[in-house]
């Protein structure tokens, strides 16, 4: 077997190695101290023992083989796969997975070869449904040497004779220093620590470095692009974190009109900048400077927390910093692994914007009312022509398209004598707002918010799923609107309603909650 396993980097072994002997020197000390001392220190050391063998390294299949990681607009290597064979295909979490692959390097002979990575689920449907992909170097395996080909890596290899040696190394060590410390060595005088001095640590330790590494990542990124292009520092097009550790950014350069593309790699080492045409200007761009000192951390627990009270708990993706192209200013967007979630945002200030189940008809109404409040819309004067409510259950059926067709939320279409437009409401996400300035005449048959009401919308939601026998557990598959009638002002506006796939539900409804009709057109 090779010295070190199969494309791992000599850094990674090291530093299990490492603490491999650390963990060994903690034991060692831990055991030399309680047999040489009273009672209380042996308990002591009982508790360090203990934390030798928890730091110690336990080689998996996973630790010890290279992560299969994209290139996505970085330099990499293309493959075209020929075979994949899952561990567990059915598994959410990263899995151990053999790949069958030509392999091209830039400027290189293909070859071909068998090797097992660590790929995650996504990354595995990815490879099957195309079948191509590029990939970072360091997931690229070595080329075969020449000579009779060898048997094709098994799962079984891993972890390997890995597993022997870290905990050998820990055993060696603590022998080393147990036994080559003179026993008078062991004997000290050891005093308690006050109360004080203990709560003094609890408050250097309220923050964690994981905590503190998202920020430091992105002040890295900043950094790099200053020292390589510095009048690029103020025009980021996006920065993504990585759930990996890996960081991309990319930049437009205001002198030449290009795009530049950092890569920086989980060890913190950067990959060399790329340029490239870019159709973005100066108006795509925004300063990151602004979010050097937003809490990520605190947004990213604020943000599953958020989803965890509407019972829906995920694991964070990425973490992309973008200005919306339908939005004033940049925001932070964070995306969850495996989940039909859309992406959550939070603004410079930290400030998460809120997450709430369309279906929630009071809820709905009250942001609503907020939002049409902030963009100085009248209540009472009838300059509505739609207010749609779409859940967000995966059975929810889609009645028009629109901002909400995929994500659910609230839509509003409105005309004023002055502008119209609209006015999208997404679960998660700060509002956007259409808005066309011109002369216009009111809509014909339109209504006032305060025409409607979340009773109403309740009532229509009953008498729909008593209508079409629609089970409670789809109550939330709901495509709900008030809509004019599009025809005179002798018509009255009126609400349709589809619900999950029972079409005996879906109807008309006066603005009073009245069944008029079956079909919702």
């Amino acid at each position: 077997m090779a010295m070190f396993p199969r494309f791992s980097t000599r850094r990674r072994v090291t530093i299990r190695l490492v603490v491999a002997a650390i963990a060994g020197v903690i034991i060692a000390v831990s055991i030399g101290l309680g047999a040489h001392n009273p009672l209380w220190v042996a308990i002591l050391g009982g508790f360090g023992i203990v934390a030798g063998l928890a730091i110690s390294p336990r080689p998996s299949r996973l630790t010890e083989m290279q992560h299969w990681e994209l290139a996505g607009s970085a330099p990499g290597t293309r493959v075209q796969v020929e075979s994949v064979t899952r561990s567990a295909i059915n598994a959410t979490s990263v899995q151990p997975t053999s790949v069958t692959a030509t392999i091209t390097p830039t400027g290189d002979v293909s070859y071909w070869t068998t090797w097992i990575t660590a790929m995650n689920k996504s990354f595995a449907e990815s490879l099957l449904s195309t079948g191509n992909a590029k990939i970072l170097p360091v997931s690229v395996p070595p080329r075969p040497a020449r000579r009779r080909r060898a048997k094709p890596p098994q799962f079984g290899d891993y972890p390997g004779a890995w597993a022997v040696i870290y905990p050998a190394v820990t055993l060696v060590v603590c022998a080393v220093v147990l036994f080559g410390v003179p026993a008078t060595a062991w004997h000290v005088t050891v005093s308690l620590p006050s109360v004080s001095s203990g709560s003094d640590s609890l408050d250097d330790t309220s923050r964690t470095a994981a905590d503190r590494n998202l920020n430091s990542r992105l002040r890295a990124l900043v950094d790099e692009i200053r020292t390589i292009a510095p009048t690029t520092v103020r025009t980021a097009l996006n920065i993504r974190l990585g759930e990996t550790g890996s960081d991309y950014a990319d930049f437009y350069d205001p002198d030449t009109g290009q795009q530049i593309s950092l890569y920086r790699q989980s060890d913190g080492e950067f990959s060399e900048p790329t340029r490239r045409a870019t159709q973005s200007r100066d108006d795509d761009t925004f300063d990151p400077a602004q979010f050097l000192n937003t809490d990520l951390a605190a947004v990213v627990t604020t943000t599953q927390d958020a989803l965890a009270r509407a019972g829906k708990p995920t694991t964070v993706d990425d973490i992309a910093i973008t200005k919306p192209y339908d939005y004033e200013k940049p925001l932070i967007s964070i995306s969850f692994e495996d989940s039909d979630i859309d992406d959550m945002e939070a603004d410079a200030d930290g400030k998460v914007a809120e997450y709430f189940e369309p279906a929630d008809f009071a809820t709905s109404f009250r942001i609503a009312r907020d939002a049409l409040i902030a963009q100085r819309l009248p209540l009472s004067m009838k300059i509505f022509d739609r207010f749609e409510i779409r859940g967000t259950a995966p059975s929810t059926p889609i009645m028009f398209a629109g901002a909400i067709q995929n994500s659910g939320g609230v839509l509003i279409d409105f005309t004023t004598t002055t502008r119209w437009g609209d006015v999208a409401l997404r679960p998660g996400q700060f509002p956007r707002v259409s808005n066309h300035l011109a002369a216009r005449q009111l809509p014909t048959g339109g209504f006032s918010f305060d025409q409607l009401n979340s009773t109403v919308f309740d009532s229509i939601r009953a008498q729909a799923m008593a209508r079409g026998n629609v089970k409670s557990f789809d109550r939330n598959a709901i495509d709900i609107e008030a809509t004019n009638s599009s025809s005179s002002d002798a018509d009255p506006p009126f609400i349709r309603v589809k619900m999950s796939k029972a079409e005996a539900a879906s109807g008309r409804y006066s603005m009073a909650g009245i069944f008029l009709l079956a079909g919702y057109y």
